[in-house]
């Protein structure tokens, strides 16, 4: 297949002088760096212990492709142009830059925007003279030295604290040895041709991070950048936003380019059709670029709305990413603008019964996406358009609902909660949503009836986490509750005059003759779900304006 194929092996030394000599580029159908600090440990450890840790597959090509360098968002020394050939990194991206940033001893951010602390990472050395890398908040500068002193060229004068313990000194100076001339395979092909290069690309996995379809996606799209551009339009979003897979941005592009399909199938036609229209100039660059900008304000427009009609204030309130690609399509066909009185009540009632009955999700959610892009179309064009939910839904997918495992209807109920605008237990003042519960931190999630008071009546966690027994209550005040009962600890924060506004704000039932008041937990607790299950169903449907659930 290729003109040319040579294999040879480079001690991570030279790899560092390849670097210094900003000798690697990374290729436009590339990822960004995906690895966190436990899989960069990792790496380091199998290195030290002389465990093999794969192979570099490099293309190499004359300058003439350099064209297709990705000269941001990438953890490694920009590609120098003054180098006579470009060695394109087709696989080993995330492990090359993990010993570049180990060397450089700085933190980056991953793709998914977590922080990688590589200055973090420390040797420790036990009583039998073996030694292990591992990330550590904290460390104890006698017994632990980090990897950037180890790598560092003053290394003599970064370990002179060792030097009173011979053992130790010695075994850190033949981990030096052995990390600086650890041989890595690299494999060369050297061919001038972009189409095979990708079909490397895709063939390939890097050491167990398989690619995704939209790193295979963005692989044949590289001849418009598309995954820069993808990139770009997610630092945009707002923090709580940016960890949206960018499979959704794709999904949109599919859908305006008249492909109303999902899956990577579709999504490789659409990319096909656009390469092959820019090349034949039926589509200019400046078209595309209109037409992008539409998807990118759509996108965003999406999620303004979700976040200040439905109160989705966090990704990881959202009930279903795919969400976002199907509301994106009622503002492109409604010309990005914001939806008239009609299509607002059309707009709401899909939003709950899609969440609620976890429509996007499950047999028939690929119907249920292409059927809701083709309603928003009739509702953006002529306005004809009306949310049809014929299938009810049974209550007890509500009773049995666990908090604990995000599904698109447990996040559904953490958005109606937010909607009630729930009160602090202490003051009943109203907790700010921004801050405090759109981080979906599971701590401000309370039990009404407490875990362990529940668990010493023999239930246990898929009675106690049911969506039915959740309230939000900050930390806090979580943890001075105990295992008291609701009857006990509800009366020491609130007043009569106060406790039935708190427990509304909650969608609590708050009657005189409700279980929350109940005595004899083993006999009464489940009537308390029940209960509440009745509530949260008759509130789902008053802010859906439409039935939604199946009568019992």
């Amino acid at each position: 297949m290729y003109e040319n194929i040579t294999i040879k092996h480079f001690p991570i030394k030279y790899i560092f002088s390849f670097l210094d000599d900003r000798r690697f580029a990374i290729p436009k159908l590339q990822r960004d760096f995906v690895w966190d600090i436990k899989k960069a440990s990792n790496l380091l450890d199998s290195i030290n212990k002389s465990l093999p840790i794969g192979t570099i597959l490099i293309w190499e090509t004359d300058r003439q492709n350099s064209n297709l360098l990705q000269r941001s968002l990438t953890a490694l020394p920009i590609f120098d142009d003054n180098n006579k050939h470009v060695w394109f990194i087709l696989d080993g991206q995330q492990r090359l830059s993990v010993l570049h940033k180990l060397r450089e001893g700085k933190e980056i951010k991953n793709s998914k925007n977590k922080i990688v602390p590589f200055d973090k990472i420390y040797l420790t050395i036990d009583s039998e003279n073996r030694g292990r890398f591992s990330y550590l908040k904290r460390h104890d500068t006698e017994k632990q030295i980090s990897i950037c002193d180890i790598l560092s060229n003053t290394w003599k004068k970064r370990l002179k604290r060792f030097k009173s313990s011979k053992r130790k000194y010695n075994y850190i100076f033949k981990c030096r040895e052995q990390l600086l001339n650890y041989p890595i395979p690299f494999i060369f092909f050297h061919s001038k041709d972009i189409f095979e290069a990708r079909e490397a690309f895709i063939r390939i996995n890097a050491l167990g991070t398989p690619l995704t379809t939209a790193d295979k996606v963005f692989s044949r799209a590289s001849a418009i950048d598309l995954r820069h551009l993808a990139k770009e339009m997610s630092l945009e979003w707002s923090d709580g936003f940016q960890n949206i897979p960018q499979i959704i941005i794709l999904q949109v592009l599919a859908f305006c380019w008249g492909k109303i399909e999902v899956g990577e199938k579709a999504l490789d036609n659409v990319i096909d059709r656009i390469t092959n229209q820019l090349n034949s100039e039926e589509l200019s660059k400046d078209e595309f670029n209109k037409k992008w900008k539409d998807i990118k304000d759509a996108v965003n427009l999406s999620l303004d709305y979700l976040r200040t009609n439905f109160f989705v204030k966090d990704f990881e309130l959202l009930p279903s990413t795919n969400m976002i690609a199907t509301l994106a399509m009622f503002f492109i066909y409604n010309k990005k603008r914001q939806p008239n009185n009609v299509a607002q009540k059309q707009l709401i009632k899909w939003f709950w019964a899609t969440a609620v009955a976890q429509r996007y999700s499950g047999k028939g959610y690929r119907d249920n996406i292409i059927e809701d892009v083709r309603f928003f179309q009739r509702l953006a064009g002529n306005g004809t358009g009306r949310f049809v939910f014929n299938e009810k839904i049974p209550k007890a997918k509500i009773l049995y609902a666990d908090y604990s495992k995000g599904a698109a209807l447990t996040r559904a109920f953490f958005c109606l909660l937010i909607s009630k605008g729930p009160r602090y237990l202490e003051n009943n003042t109203e907790i700010p949503i921004a801050t405090v519960c759109a981080s979906y931190n599971k701590k401000q999630k309370h039990h009404i009836f407490p875990k362990q008071l529940l668990r010493n009546h023999g239930f246990g966690a898929k009675e106690y986490n049911r969506i039915c027994n959740i309230c939000f209550i900050v930390a806090p005040e979580n943890q001075s509750i105990g295992a008291n009962k609701p009857r006990n600890y509800l009366p020491e924060y609130l007043d009569n005059r106060s406790l039935p506004s708190f427990l509304r704000s909650h969608l609590i039932p708050c009657e005189k003759n409700s279980y929350i008041w109940c005595k004899n937990i083993k006999k009464d607790y489940k009537k308390f779900l029940r209960e509440r299950m009745n509530l949260l169903c008759e509130e789902f449907e008053r802010v859906a304006s439409m039935k939604l659930f199946a009568e019992e």
